[in-house]
């Protein structure tokens, strides 16, 4: 199932007072087209969302703002980068700020000879 399936999922199962019977066709527009035809896109979006391509690749998609709200609430906890920062930002808050007082000692960096411990055959 790819973005715009979910999306029409999400669209269809949360429209009240909606028949299940027939699910809205997600428009597929070219990135020329969206731009050209902006206006038009964004009134589409009240129907189904519109998935933006680029040379045979999907490179966005445009729902309206109440699925867009409905995915956002649907939304689990952070994961990956997001959850570490989150994480961090708690650490701060727990041990009084953070490391803006904190300043290591300079390090000095002295290169070995390249080829003092080489062999010789």
């Amino acid at each position: 199932m790819d973005v715009a399936d979910k999306l029409v999922a999400v669209k269809t199962s949360t429209r009240a007072g909606s028949s299940r019977s027939r699910a809205p066709r997600v428009r597929r527009v070219g990135v020329a087209t969206a731009k050209a035809r902006l206006a038009e896109v964004l009134r589409d979006l009240a129907d189904a969302p519109v998935v933006i391509h680029s040379r045979g690749r999907d490179v966005g998609v445009l729902v309206d703002v109440g699925t867009f709200e409905r995915m956002a609430e649907k939304e689990g906890p952070l994961t990956g980068g997001a959850a570490f920062l989150d994480a961090v930002e708690a650490l701060k808050a727990r041990f009084g700020g953070g490391v803006d007082d904190f300043r290591p000692p300079a390090f000095r960096f002295r290169p070995k000879e390249a080829f003092a411990g080489a062999r010789r055959r």
